[in-house]
């Protein structure tokens, strides 16, 4: 009897030492139940997409991954590199545009899928505009095709998804998808750009000009350095008597012209422009605004800006960046024009009847005589440049008319 009760008792213990009894105490010392294994799986690639036709490196993140793993993107197979049990490191190669599943399969055979897991980004790699850009009379029209190139070799037309421009909307105009329309004599930049947005991204441009055959076309933008556009800017073709006025941008735009391909450009308050212009070329006006100073009077202080006035002085020689100063007096005589500046790079210069006063380095400043008669006479002031080579700064400098004496 007493053997019996000791081996129910055996068996009871171990009935519960292997968590076989609902009845055992969950204090039983030195009892443990391990945790379920963690389950295989893909769960991000990182990054999530890149440019269609270009390797890219990617991570892929998931858990229960084991030491020879392998990689599948599309269903071809990617050399991959086992960084641990949640990553696998490769590179994704190149491929068409779109969504590919990411498989990763584990020695044993276990497979795990992420559907449409990378994504293939297909990007702009070149843009093509073409078409007739010659149009000879108001009203026509033609259609410009933009073509781009995509990363993965794909060329396909853009044009109706593509952002489209003109320069001068009263020489032509363009549609949103690519049809020009002539809407004066002239000529316009036609740009297009795609994709909207995102990058990267691109322009093209082409001239299109309205002109009837044996005529030529002249375009520009008139402004002030160091201020901006000119709008209202009565524009002159001398020879055929032509006008027009610049827009609200500063541009002009006029064709059907004949012979010398002389301009002139007049606003109120400037100084007037006559120039020789390239025919169906783009011309630059910049335009001085009117500086009188009175002899005797305050001084001024204005500034020379990048791209500013260049005014060729004498035979062979330019000042530029440069600026007229008018001075005015109710006598006649000689008076002193005094220029100061502060930059010591620069040495600034003052060309008074007819010749050049050199200025100071050391003093910045230059001193010039000039007569006058009653009334107004001019000077320039600014730097000998007869390489033409562009002031890129801002320059700020001070100009008085001093009377001997005073």
């Amino acid at each position: 009897m007493a053997h019996s009760l000791v081996r129910r008792a055996l068996v009871a213990l171990a009935v519960c030492a292997f968590g076989l009894s609902a009845g055992c105490s969950d204090d039983s010392p030195g009892i443990t139940t391990p945790p379920p294994p963690t389950p295989f799986r893909v769960l991000s690639v990182s990054p999530s997409s890149g440019p269609a036709g270009v390797a890219t490196a990617i991570r892929v993140v998931g858990t229960s991954f084991q030491s020879g793993a392998t990689l599948t993107l599309d269903g071809a197979a990617v050399p991959a590199t086992f960084e641990s049990s949640t990553v696998l490191t490769a590179v994704a190669p190149a491929h068409q545009s779109g969504p590919v599943d990411v498989v990763v399969t584990n020695p044993d055979g276990a497979t795990s899928r992420l559907t449409r897991g990378f994504t293939y980004v297909s990007q702009i790699t070149s843009l093509l505009l073409t078409g007739n850009t010659t149009l000879t009379s108001i009203g026509e029209t033609t259609q410009l095709t933009a073509t781009a190139t995509f990363s993965d070799g794909v060329t396909r037309d853009v044009s109706s998804e593509a952002r489209w421009s003109t320069s001068i909307a009263s020489a032509a105009t363009v549609s949103a998808a690519g049809l020009v329309t002539a809407r004066s004599l002239g000529s316009s930049v036609i740009g297009t750009g795609f994709p909207f947005s995102g990058s990267p991204s691109m322009f093209r441009s082409v001239t299109v000009t309205i002109t009837p055959p044996g005529t030529f076309t002249s375009r520009g933008r008139a402004r002030e350095p160091g201020a901006g556009s000119l709008t209202a800017v009565r524009v002159l073709h001398l020879h055929t008597g032509q006008t027009a006025s610049t827009d609200v941008n500063g541009y002009y735009s006029v064709g059907g012209l004949t012979g010398a391909p002389r301009f002139s450009f007049v606003k109120a308050d400037f100084e007037n422009v006559e120039i020789d212009v390239a025919p169906d070329r783009a011309t630059d006006i910049p335009m001085q605004r009117v500086i009188r100073v009175a002899a005797g009077g305050a001084p001024f202080t204005s500034r020379l800006a990048p791209n500013d006035m260049n005014y060729l002085v004498t035979s062979g020689t330019h000042c530029q960046p440069c600026r007229i100063i008018r001075i005015t007096s109710e006598t006649p005589g000689t008076v002193q024009v005094k220029l100061t500046w502060a930059d010591p790079s620069v040495v600034l210069n003052v060309w008074a009847n007819g010749r050049i006063v050199p200025g100071d380095a050391d003093l910045r400043e230059v001193i010039a005589e000039l007569t006058l008669g009653r009334g107004e006479d001019f000077v320039f002031v600014g730097r000998s440049n007869p390489g033409l080579i562009e002031y890129q700064h801002y320059l700020p400098f001070t100009v008085s008319v001093i009377r001997p004496g005073q």
